[in-house]
């Protein structure tokens, strides 16, 4: 039997590809005082790669992740890595880390010498 395309998948990750969108529900829904030091701008939002090669030919794929600046213009920036679950997973934590892990390994591949 085939599997259905996961339509909820694909509104979330259409929906929340939207810098505006994503810097409103951050401002409303993250605690004032993380949201504070974070210049949720929706022109300073910069998209992220969400597909990693993994070992032996895998790949991995995060819904939508976002660079944001911080407030005082400190070079350590923000990540926003949105992940949509369709049911509990318990695993999930694990995933996300992996998702820094690509992100992070990425980073070194392209000969930056520290990481942000």
């Amino acid at each position: 039997m085939a599997r259905r395309p996961n339509v909820h998948d694909h509104y979330f990750k259409q929906l929340f590809a939207r810098p505006a969108l994503v810097a409103g529900f951050c401002a409303h829904y993250l605690p004032r005082g993380v949201a504070a030091g974070m210049k949720l701008a929706p022109e300073g939002l910069a998209a992220l790669p969400t597909e990693f090669a993994g070992r032996e030919g895998s790949s991995h794929r995060a819904d939508v992740a976002f660079r944001v600046p911080r407030v005082d213009g400190s070079p350590l920036p923000v990540y926003l890595l949105l992940e949509h679950k369709s049911r509990p997973e318990r695993l999930a934590s694990a995933q996300i880390a992996r998702y820094c892990m690509h992100y992070w390994e990425q980073q070194l591949a392209e000969g930056q010498r520290s990481l942000s």
